[in-house]
């Protein structure tokens, strides 16, 4: 009859019990990081005038990550405060309103093959099309993210 002996359970549960501290910590690390990759490439690649065009920086300079810990899952956010920025991502319909100018006296239209200048303007609603920009980056970056999120939480765990 064969038998087998395990050896080495000491070593093997003292690893576990390792594991099982590290691994929150080195999850939310990894997490970071993956966020900063997304939002990194969000702001290069497509908010520095691929799907956007940049006037005034400041969607560009709203985008933020943010990582938490919810029970047992460390959940990574990306994403901005900037009251336009879900009409440019999702598209959508724009209610009526009244424009003012800004920076001079007065708006500046052509109708008509003609120049004319108003103090405001009614603007009928108005279609926005999509033009997402991170949820492209999220579907072109998703191997990256995960092979971000592998590697790191495995150092992370590791190194701990």
């Amino acid at each position: 009859m064969a038998s087998l002996k395990l050896k080495g359970q000491k070593e093997v549960l003292s690893n576990l019990e390792k594991f099982k501290e590290r691994a929150p910590a080195a999850a939310r690390i990894a997490m970071l990081t993956a966020t900063e990759v997304l939002r990194g490439y969000i702001v290069a690649k497509k908010l520095s005038g691929q799907v956007l065009h940049v006037r005034t920086d400041r969607l560009r300079g709203s985008i933020t990550k943010d990582v938490d810990i919810e029970g047992h899952d460390v959940v990574g956010r990306v994403g901005t405060n900037v009251e336009y920025a879900r009409i440019h991502e999702l598209g959508g319909s724009i209610p009526a309103h009244t424009v003012y100018p800004v920076k001079k006296k007065a708006l500046r239209f052509m109708i008509d093959g003609k120049e004319v200048f108003a103090k405001y303007a009614n603007i009928p609603e108005i279609k926005m099309p999509k033009r997402p920009y991170i949820a492209p980056s999220l579907k072109e970056l998703r191997r990256k993210i995960q092979r971000i999120l592998g590697q790191k939480f495995w150092s992370e765990v590791k190194s701990g």
